[in-house]
């Protein structure tokens, strides 16, 4: 049987002013990123920006289900995912004037009413959904009084322990709050913009009858990619594989639980 695959490239706001949910499954592995990949991302944001030029942030792989289609779940991508979340939450809160971002952190019904988090994860190893939630409520007062508490000789410092959700939010508070010092309202305005509107990924997408089923479709893709020489880890594939195994079983809550034992061990 063939996949039922779209791909598209799609700009920063059709990806996060829609009414999707991203959900990160439960067999994902937690939110990683630390500095280096931080400070790249801001980097080569700021050299396509100087450049005025486009920025391609390369693929995603999300399994739609038929019955939930407005809850993509990622099955690879969420390191970039999780990362433009927490920079569109920082830019709500240093330009809260533009009202559209808040559909960046929040989905909203069909009457305007708030409904859940743009990023839900479901990650079994880790307390990524709880620190998600935390950071969505984050204020202006929070994030300058959590920064101060980062910064040495006018510097941000990385701790060697921590959150790495929490703080990647701090440090992309602290990156985009000097830029609006340094260079002034207009220019952050135009920023954001061009980040809106002229970043890019390409979300892949498996469609399945039901999540169980796209999930299974998408995982193949994702063995492929990796097969093809992407970076990805061993243990993600090994998870993987024993993931769709057991969930073609009934069996998936069991397999969890087991792994989680494994990771704690």
């Amino acid at each position: 049987m063939a996949l039922s695959l779209i791909a598209e490239q799609r700009s920063i706001s059709k990806l996060f002013l829609q009414r999707e949910q991203y959900v990160i499954p439960d067999f994902q592995r937690p939110y990683s990123w630390k500095l280096e990949q931080c400070r790249k991302l801001i980097d080569d944001l700021v050299e396509a920006y100087n450049a005025e030029t486009d920025y391609f942030l390369g693929n995603i792989i999300i399994a739609v289900g038929e019955k939930k289609r407005e809850q993509p779940h990622v099955v690879d991508g969420q390191q970039r995912l999780i990362s433009i979340w927490l920079i569109l939450k920082v830019m709500s809160v240093l330009k809260p004037e533009v009202k559209t971002l808040s559909d960046a952190i929040f989905t909203y019904n069909w009457d305007g009413t708030q409904s859940d988090l743009k990023i839900a994860s479901e990650v079994i190893e880790s307390d990524d959904k709880d620190w998600i939630e935390e950071i969505a409520g984050w204020g202006k007062s929070d994030f300058e009084t959590k920064v101060r508490q980062h910064i040495k000789d006018g510097e941000f410092v990385y701790p060697p322990k921590g959150k790495s959700l929490a703080v990647n939010a701090l440090y992309f508070y602290y990156v985009y709050n000097n830029f609006l010092k340094d260079y002034g309202e207009p220019e952050l305005h135009s920023y954001l913009r061009f980040f809106l509107e002229q970043v890019t990924l390409l979300p892949i997408e498996l469609v399945g009858a039901n999540q169980e089923e796209a999930n299974s479709r998408a995982l193949t893709i994702f063995e492929t990619i990796n097969n093809r020489g992407m970076d990805l880890s061993d243990a993600d594939i090994f998870k993987a594989q024993f993931y769709k195994f057991y969930s073609n079983r009934n069996q998936k809550d069991e397999f969890i639980n087991r792994w989680k034992e494994l990771e704690e061990k």
